[in-house]
C-alpha cells in the first residue's frame, strides 16, 4: 500500500513544490512506494516563475502545479505530513504525524539557500524511509 506525505506551505508556490518534486525524483529513482503531494493554507495564483525557474534547471518541471488549498482528507489520510513555515495551529490534531521544517529560508530572500536546504532535508526523509 502506497504511503502519502503531504507537503505543505502557506502559498503552494515555491517551498512545498520544491520538495515534492526532489521526493518524488528520489521516490521514482528508489522505486519506493510514496506518493506526496503539494498544498497550502493559503494558495497563491501560482508557481513562483523563479522556482520554476530554477527546477527548469535540473530538468525538474513544476510549470503544471496549481497551487491548492490543503484537504482535511488530506491530511487526515497522510502517513507524514511536512510544513514548511504554515501555521500548523490552523491544521488541526495532526501533529503525531507531522514535522515542521521550519528553518527553511524564505525563497524570496534565498531561493538557493531554500532549495538546497530542503534537498538535504528531503534526502534525510527518503534515507530515513527507504527500507534497510
Amino acid at each position: 500500500m502506497m504511503k502519502t506525505v503531504v507537503f505543505l506551505c502557506p502559498h503552494n508556490a515555491a517551498k512545498s513544490v520544491i520538495a515534492k518534486a526532489y521526493f518524488d525524483k528520489l521516490i521514482d529513482e528508489k522505486k519506493l512506494d510514496f506518493v506526496a503531494t503539494s498544498s497550502g493554507t493559503e494558495p497563491g495564483k501560482a508557481v513562483s516563475p523563479q522556482v520554476v525557474q530554477l527546477m527548469n534547471e535540473e530538468n525538474i518541471d513544476v510549470s503544471h502545479h496549481v497551487p491548492r488549498s490543503v484537504t482535511t482528507e488530506e491530511l487526515q489520510s497522510a502517513w507524514k505530513i511536512v510544513s514548511l513555515g504554515c501555521d500548523v495551529n490552523k491544521l488541526g490534531s495532526f501533529r503525531e504525524k507531522m514535522e515542521a521544517w521550519d528553518d527553511i529560508p524564505p525563497p524570496s530572500h534565498d531561493l538557493i539557500g531554500a532549495r538546497d536546504a530542503i534537498r538535504c532535508r528531503i534526502e534525510t526523509l527518503v534515507e530515513e524511509i527507504e527500507p534497510t
